[in-house]
């Protein structure tokens, strides 16, 4: 498998994105 080092952190981003999407919905779009 060819991991490149930048797909780790979009995931993570990506988590932290719904994370925050799910914490915060109060602001609308």
């Amino acid at each position: 498998m060819t991991t490149r080092p930048f797909l780790p952190r979009l995931a993570v981003v990506r988590v932290l994105v719904n994370a925050a999407d799910q914490n915060v919905t109060i602001i609308p779009d």
